[in-house]
């Protein structure tokens, strides 16, 4: 009897340590099925960050290109440019060039035809009657006998405006002498006449400018003094400029 006693206790004393040791690994058998779960979301967010790092590198190497691209671009628009700076410097340079071209031509011409109209002279005022070129040469040679006291020769002479005679004289010195003593002719109110250089049509317009200019300094109560292709006013000095063709204040 004491050894079934025996036995039946050890039994008895067995059970609660199996019954611990099947919910030991009961346990454990839960946690090892719950543990792939956790890892598989850890590694779905391991994915996403992973494929938010690829398309991140992805967008960098994109940004790369397009910046490479781009600086390229810059390079061959500042070659472009220098191009054409070039291309505008040579442009300029040449309208330059061309422009005292103009001006040396334009100078040679007035000095051919100053040449042409060296020995002429231009009648304002006087009243002739005749249009027979001959006629018209003697009428003058007598005025200026007359009423300038120098005794010249005519080659030619004709009628140009209303009360306007044009002579060409023999030689220089007989224009001179009347150049000299055309004063004569100043402030007579009966015999209002006055002789002039016979002018090229470019000096005309600088005249005309210049007695416009004049005229509006006066308007203004300036003194005014006209000078060879200037004026001299209260207000500074304004002179004809041979490139621009026009009359500009060069000093206050």
């Amino acid at each position: 009897m004491s050894d079934g006693g025996s036995t039946s206790m050890d039994e008895t004393s067995k059970r609660p340590r199996e019954e611990e040791e099947d919910a030991f690994f009961s346990k454990s058998k839960k946690t090892a099925r719950s543990t792939p779960t956790k890892y598989k979301k850890s590694d779905e967010k391991l994915d996403k960050i992973m494929y938010i790092i690829q398309e991140m590198k992805e967008e960098l190497t994109e940004m790369r290109k397009d910046h490479k691209e781009y600086r390229e671009d810059i390079k061959m628009l500042r070659l472009e440019n220098e191009k054409l700076r070039s291309e505008q410097e040579k442009v300029k340079k040449e309208n330059e060039e061309i422009k005292k071209e103009i001006l040396r031509l334009r100078n040679s011409m007035d000095h051919l035809e100053r040449d042409k109209r060296e020995r002429n002279i231009v009648l304002t005022g006087l009243q002739i009657d005749t249009q027979i070129p001959k006629d018209i040469a003697s009428e003058v040679s007598d005025f200026i006998k007359t009423n300038l006291s120098v005794d010249i020769k005519i080659n030619s002479a004709r009628k140009i405006g209303q009360k306007i005679i044009w002579a060409e004289l023999e030689n220089l010195e007989d224009k001179a002498r009347v150049m000299t003593n055309k004063s004569k002719l100043k402030g007579r109110k009966d015999l209002p006449v006055y002789i002039n250089n016979d002018l090229t049509a470019n000096e005309r317009n600088i005249q005309r400018e210049i007695r416009i200019k004049a005229q509006e300094l006066k308007k203004d109560g300036k003194s005014v003094k006209i000078g060879f292709h200037k004026i001299t006013s209260d207000d500074g000095v304004w002179k004809w400029n041979k490139i621009s063709n026009q009359l500009e204040q060069i000093k206050n």
